[in-house]
């Protein structure tokens, strides 16, 4: 059975953060963000059915908390890639170990657990253009490091362009149709007024797209087995591999 579910993001808008001003926040001490409860929605809908009475906990880990751990001596300067494209993603292969070292670190022999790694595809338009596959390879990037580490159970939530753009899907006109076509027709980079993500998603439902109870509501609606986004369904589908060898079986 899952015990446990490790998470790290970038803010508070999408995975969260921690209570009381600590660098690792266990269940209580932790505020769930937006992209949080999609995490959770996922999880219990994939769970096979006999897991429904037995509730899985949560760890949440900061990013910062991550970086200082990277300079441990137990966190290789090195990976074992030697695919140029990775190598510019090191920092995130070498936060997924540091992340899998945590989840091994904090829980008892025998109780099993996942470890979640998220982080928006957002760059600049040049970044963007000298990297057409920066989404790919941020998400392997994160999975070399799982690897690394010896950890089975870690997955890349790595939305393109941002997680804004899986809500979008659900609020545009013509909800959840052709919406592979938003990874590449919205921009990368925050700064565009008429293309960013965050953008396109205020507009559309006319409120702030920074707010987290905003983000929380459309998170709440969304129908997650009508989404399709190559990002998406990547994610979705590395969560469910993770839940199968948990679990010995998964709720399609």
């Amino acid at each position: 059975m899952l015990s446990r579910i490790f998470v790290t993001g970038e803010g508070i808008t999408d995975i969260g953060r921690a209570l009381n001003q600590v660098n690792i926040a266990h269940d209580e001490n932790f505020e769930h963000g937006p992209f949080y409860t999609l995490v959770e929605r996922l999880v219990k809908r994939h769970l096979p059915s006999w897991h429904d009475e037995l509730p899985f906990a949560v760890t949440f880990v900061y990013r910062k908390a991550l970086g200082e751990l990277t300079k441990d001596k137990d966190v290789p300067t090195r990976f074992p890639s030697k695919d140029r494209a990775l190598k510019g993603h090191l920092d995130h292969t070498k936060r997924a170990f540091a992340l899998a070292l945590i989840a091994n670190d904090n829980m008892e022999q025998g109780q099993s657990h996942m470890a979640i790694y998220f982080h928006d595809t957002d760059g600049t338009r040049s970044e963007l253009e000298r990297e057409p596959e920066r989404q790919k390879n941020r998400a392997e990037a994160v999975k070399l490091g799982f690897e690394t580490a010896g950890y089975e159970n870690g997955v890349a939530m790595i939305p393109k362009p941002t997680s804004e753009a899986w809500l979008y899907c659900s609020c545009k006109d013509n909800p959840y149709l052709a919406c592979d076509l938003l990874e590449t027709a919205l921009a990368g980079n925050q700064n565009s007024k008429d293309r960013s993500p965050k953008a396109i998603l205020a507009n559309a439902i006319g409120k702030d797209s920074t707010n987290r109870e905003n983000l929380r509501h459309l998170v709440d609606a969304l129908d997650i087995d009508q989404l399709d986004m190559p990002s998406f369904n990547m994610f979705k589908k590395e969560l469910k591999n993770s839940i199968r060898r948990i679990c010995g079986e998964v709720e399609d």
